[in-house]
Parts: structure tokens; sequence; C-alpha cells
């Protein structure tokens, strides 16, 4: 009877003692194949919101001043926009005329610094002073109320045209800057004529 019961005992110690040393195996090989069963997580980093034919206007006191229009409008997690058809940017004055006009094929919208990029086959057209600019990419900063670019420009007048690369302006074209500028500059008949009479003397 003894030596049963001190059998019984040994053999509960050996399975007690088996199993305190392959529990952690089993529980390491049960966490293995729980981390090889999770699937990697999918970050989305597409638009959170699609807008077709877009139409904003900006206003201040009651009156019109940005009008920014577009078929298409992508909108992200960070509240950066892109606008992957043609984009048409117009400001007006007090009286609501429409003083400049900017288009392009598609633009970028940069939240963090409220600044527009507006690429390929830009157009602005400056009614008020008649001059028109081309080129291939143009910031406007809304806070800086400026325009800008480092890219080759065509500017032109009903009279004369210049070539530069680089140009800086107001958004309502006053304060024009380029850079290595070349071009044609009209010149009045008269004043040439009086610089001739003065050279003959």
């Amino acid at each position: 009877m003894y030596q049963d019961f001190n059998n019984k005992n040994l053999l509960y110690i050996l399975r007690m003692h088996i199993l305190r040393s392959f529990f952690p195996l089993l529980l390491m090989t049960s966490c293995e194949e729980k981390k090889e069963v999770e699937s990697p997580k999918i970050i989305y980093k597409g638009p959170l919101l699609v807008v077709d034919n877009i139409n904003v206007t900006y206003s201040d006191s009651g009156y019109t001043k940005i009008k920014l229009s577009s078929a298409k409008q992508l909108k992200y997690d960070d509240e950066n926009e892109f606008y992957p058809k043609p984009i048409f940017v117009t400001f007006f004055d007090k009286n609501n005329f429409a003083y400049t006009s900017i288009r392009g094929d598609s633009a970028r919208y940069i939240r963090s610094q409220n600044l527009y990029k507006i690429m390929g086959n830009v157009f602005l057209l400056n009614q008020s002073r008649h001059e028109s600019l081309s080129t291939s990419e143009l910031f406007w900063s809304s806070d800086k109320r400026m325009i800008y670019t480092d890219k080759s420009v065509v500017l032109k007048n009903p009279e004369e045209e210049f070539r530069g690369v680089g140009f800086s302006a107001n958004q309502d074209f006053t304060n024009v800057k380029m850079k290595k500028l070349t071009g044609v500059l009209a010149v009045e008949a008269d004043s040439v004529q009086a610089e001739e009479d003065e050279a003959e003397q």
C-alpha cells in the first residue's frame, strides 16, 4: 500500500515535471503560430473624399475675392488636395471685376503652407493690364497674395514679349520681377526720332 502510494506520487511528480518543462514551449509555439496568422497592417494613403465639378467662392466683407473651379478634387487625411483635371482660379476686385485668371492642367494644394502648385500649360491673364504669362508651373500663395515660379516664362502684352527664367508678382500682377530676361521692348517712334535729331546736332 505504501509502495503503491509512492508510485502514484512519483507518477504525479513526473507528470507535473513534464508539464512544467513543455508548457513554456507550447506557449511559445502557439504565440509564434498567432504571429504567423496575423496579416500585416495595410495603411490607406488614398483620398478620403473625391468631389466632382467643384466650384469654390472665397468672399470677404460681402465681396467675392476668388473663384476656384475644377472637374475633380481629391482630399487627403493630411488636408492636402489634388486636382487631377484642369483648374481655373479667378481673382476679383471690389467692383466684382475679374482682373486676373489662372488655368493649369492640374494642381496641388499644400495645407501646411496654404499654397497652390499649378502645373502643366499654365496660362495667366491679367485683364486690367492686358498682359499674359505662360509657364509650366506656377505657385500661388493666398497668404502672401503672390504668384511665382522658378521655371521658364513668357510674358506678353499687346506690344512686347519677354522671356525669362524665374518670375514673381503680386496676384493683381503688380510688382513684377523676372530673372534672366530677354525680349523685344516697344519704343515709341517719336522718342526714337527725337534721339536721332539730338545725335545729328
